[in-house]
């Protein structure tokens, strides 16, 4: 593998033309390494000016892509904004390679290139052994089966759960009248669902610490922009449960032929004592059972107990750091040891 290094605006050729390639090829069944995803993150989120592509090319073909950044002294990082839930790179599953050859197209300062939310099921060749990469576990990942029917899939849920969502849906049709799920998907009508939304989500607590989607922010630009571009592909869904006119709850999805993704939920938090939010996903996945929308739903979530009852399968995401050689990660890991007794001997020194 011989790798390659440019600046995102000096690539030699059509970057997004070459990521959909990659795409297609090795992760059809993914809405979220889709170029229409990953440049529109492009172009709400990152900074052009520090921006380059790393390119892994084998036997004169590019087989690997992905976005990356300086971020320290010595640290190259995968662009991974909050609004993408698993690293943004495509690459072939039967890839074989030593992944420290990866740093020689960096900068002879880098001696780290970072990965977060590698997925062991669209990177399988960044989960390979290596004695020059570090991983940790990340997020506990959840899927929902749906090649079989709804009603098989919730009579296999737990007891637990099943009697919870009875109660609580009884509860908001008695007190609130009766339930309704509404489904956008056209363009002009995943645009007003995803600014209702942001109005819903705003009213909460991300609000206070920043957060929040919200029509007048930049994330709700980015959400709107590619729910909008998705619909136009019969490939976005906005599912929202009413009471009346009274919005509960909100899910924003984007699918595949394969899959559908969860992007994000958000409910009335001064009504959370209905659990709007699960009755809003009983109904979501029964709608998704019954016309067929998927092979899989995929949450991309570091997901609860609570979540996991809804699961049919479930798979940890990973962290790794590549370092330029065994002896750097060594001296990386004397260094993050010597810290760590610095800061238990003497606290607020290190």
């Amino acid at each position: 593998m011989h790798w390659l290094l440019y600046p995102i605006e000096h690539y030699p050729g059509d970057l997004w033309s070459d990521w959909q390639g990659l795409a297609v090829r090795h992760h059809a069944a993914n809405p979220m390494l889709d170029a229409k995803f990953v440049k529109r993150l492009v172009k709400y989120f990152c900074d052009m000016a520090r921006m380059h592509v790393l390119v892994g090319k084998q036997d004169g073909g590019t087989e690997v892509l992905t976005l990356v950044e300086p971020t320290g002294l010595g640290r190259w990082s995968i662009f991974r904004p909050a609004q993408a839930q698993l690293a943004l790179l495509v690459c072939s599953p039967s890839l074989s390679f030593d992944l420290a050859n990866m740093l020689v197209a960096f900068p002879r300062l880098c001696i780290r290139l970072d990965a977060f939310a590698l997925d062991p099921r669209e990177h399988a060749p960044f989960f390979s052994d290596s004695l020059v990469a570090e991983r940790a576990s990340g997020a506990r990942n959840i899927c929902i089966d749906v090649t079989g029917g709804f009603d098989s899939f919730w009579e296999n849920r737990s007891r637990n759960l099943k009697k919870n969502i009875r109660r609580y849906r009884n509860r908001l049709n008695d007190e609130l009248g009766d339930l309704r799920m509404l489904v956008a998907r056209t363009p002009t009508d995943v645009s007003s669902a995803t600014d209702r939304y942001g109005i819903l989500e705003s009213k909460g607590w991300k609000a206070q610490i920043g957060t929040a989607v919200h029509p007048g922010n930049i994330q709700g630009a980015f959400y709107r922009s590619l729910m909008v571009e998705m619909a136009a592909d019969s490939r976005a869904y906005a599912f929202e449960l009413y009471a009346g006119d009274l919005l509960l709850a909100s899910r924003l999805c984007v699918s595949s032929d394969e899959m559908l993704v969860i992007l994000k939920t958000t409910f009335d938090e001064q009504l959370k004592r209905y659990a709007a939010g699960r009755i809003l996903l009983h109904d979501v996945l029964q709608y998704v059972f019954e016309n067929k929308l998927a092979r899989v739903v995929d949450f991309y979530t570091n997901a609860t107990d609570d979540q996991m009852e809804w699961a049919t399968s479930s798979r940890s995401m990973s962290h790794a750091s590549i370092y330029r050689s065994v002896t750097m990660r060594l001296i990386f890991r004397g260094l993050r040891s010597t810290k760590g007794l610095l800061q238990r001997v003497v606290p607020g020194q290190a």
